[in-house]
């Protein structure tokens, strides 16, 4: 996905379209996904890495809710470990993968 800020982008999450939207204010959240109408709202103000943060939040959001998941989609405990704990494992997974190659 391209992000570009003060633009809105679109990501596909299994076969439906998210749009991506910056706003000024989320009243106390750094972002929300609506499953409904397939948006994912971004506070604008952020520095960089708590902007990345905050996508890969509502991403795993919304692909929980679109696997067919919606009572985990809403569960913030476990979105917050998966974010917290997703780029270290897709990191694993590189390596392993990269291993793998090595050997064949």
């Amino acid at each position: 996905m391209k992000y570009i800020k003060g633009k809105n982008e679109f990501v596909q999450i299994k076969g439906a379209s998210y749009k991506i939207q910056l706003v000024d204010n989320l009243y106390g959240n750094l972002g929300m996904t609506d499953t409904k109408n397939k948006v994912i709202y971004i506070e604008k103000e952020k520095d960089k890495n708590e902007l990345e943060k905050t996508i890969l939040h509502e991403l795993l959001h919304a692909n929980l809710y679109e696997c067919g998941l919606p009572i985990w989609c809403n569960d913030e405990n476990l979105i917050s470990w998966l974010e917290n704990n997703f780029l270290d494992i897709f990191d694993q997974f590189l390596k392993i993968s990269y291993e793998f190659e090595e050997i064949k």
